[in-house]
């Protein structure tokens, strides 16, 4: 590490708050007139409460309702200048983690010049835009407000995205993946509330903005709770998967390998995030049918007899009746086979070297894997 910077990503960290230096320099020389420091002081208030409380997602991603109050700044004709909303962006986007110092002093600087590298995208847009706006002209204010809030995004999250990839060893699509479309579509609402708040500030006073502090805490609650689902559900998956591997000691950690196994054929084959992550879990689950089978009959080191076999062969039923309420994107019969063929491979080679390692222990007797 080169001043505790880890290798994975020095370069990006340094290029990143090389670029926010140059553009703060850039926009100081020569100083803006008439700076509002009041109205710089107001948004950066909001937008430090909205930091307060980040999200953490999937993916080393971390989702906080500051796009409104920063994008407010950017639509406030108040703030002419893209210095006040780089500053409101800089300073107001400072969280309670980085006064705790529970982040690194890299991680720091480069989530604050995101944002502020962002506002000044935004700004630029806005800028580009306002000229060809007409009085009156409703459907241009929602193009404008389409393309600042997209040049935000692009710029935000797509540096964000780029360090948890760099940081977690993690395909940029996967991080994508786990929390990217989900955010995306809670940013979206944000930015028009940022307009929102402009138009109250300029035509009502500051005032008012207050009252925007609740939409911002439920937006901030949703992020929470879609956080919390998505933990509870992939907890409850893998504390299933190790329910069912503990039935059969040779066979521990077989669900696991299966299905990174099967992540990796499928990211070979050139497959969707979306889709890796539910062959991934298919494979995880592969082996729920044991869940119905008598542990004498799993652990029984001589063949099975004819009834015994019978009752392994009901597992499929077993299956259907703990998968009843499946989700609707499992009920696709040319998915569930393509799921079922891309899990079986790694699935027959494992149990068959489980196989061969009972058969080691003395018992040559014991049966070859059942095709299913």
């Amino acid at each position: 590490m080169f001043l505790g910077v880890p290798a994975s990503v020095r370069w990006l960290v340094l290029a990143v708050a090389l670029v926010e230096v140059g553009v703060l320099v850039r926009l100081s020389v020569p100083s803006p007139p008439n700076l509002d420091l009041g109205r710089m002081f107001f948004w950066a208030t909001i937008t430090v409460f909205a930091a307060a409380f980040p999200v953490r997602l999937s993916g080393g991603v971390y989702a906080t309702t500051t796009t409104a109050p920063v994008l407010a700044a950017v639509f406030d004709t108040a703030l002419p200048s893209p210095l006040a909303v780089a500053l409101v962006a800089l300073i107001g986007s400072l969280e309670l983690r980085d006064l705790r110092r529970e982040l690194p002093w890299w991680g720091t600087v480069y989530n604050r010049s995101n944002y502020s590298l962002a506002a000044v995208a935004a700004w630029l847009m806005f800028d580009a835009t306002r000229g060809a706006l007409g009085a009156g002209d409703p459907l241009g204010t929602l193009v404008q407000i389409v393309l600042v809030g997209g040049a935000f995004a692009v710029v935000n999250f797509g540096l964000a995205l780029a360090l948890a990839s760099r940081r977690t060893g993690t395909p940029l699509a996967r991080v994508w993946a786990a929390s990217g479309r989900n955010v995306v579509t809670g940013l979206g609402a944000q930015v028009p509330l940022g307009w929102l708040m402009a138009e109250i500030a300029i035509n009502v006073g500051q005032w008012a903005v207050l009252l925007f502090m609740v939409p911002l805490l439920l937006a901030r609650y949703s992020f929470s709770k879609y956080s919390e689902v998505r933990e509870l559900f992939f907890g409850s998956v893998s504390a299933l998967s190790q329910a069912i591997d503990a039935k059969d000691g040779f066979t521990r950690g077989h669900a696991d390998r299966v299905s990174r196994i099967a992540g990796a054929m499928a990211r070979e084959m050139g497959l969707s995030e979306a889709s890796i992550e539910q062959i991934e879990l298919a494979g995880l689950l592969h082996d729920i049918g044991k869940i119905g089978v008598e542990d004498r009959i799993l652990m029984k080191p001589a063949a099975l007899d004819p009834d015994e076999i019978e009752r392994c062969g009901a597992t499929p039923s077993t299956v259907r009746r703990l998968s009843s309420r499946r989700p609707p994107c499992a009920r696709s019969c040319h998915w569930c086979s393509r799921i079922t063929r891309i899990t079986t491979a790694p699935d027959i080679r494992k149990a068959s070297r489980a196989s061969r390692s009972r058969s080691g222990r003395g018992s040559s007797s014991w049966p070859t894997p059942m095709r299913q």
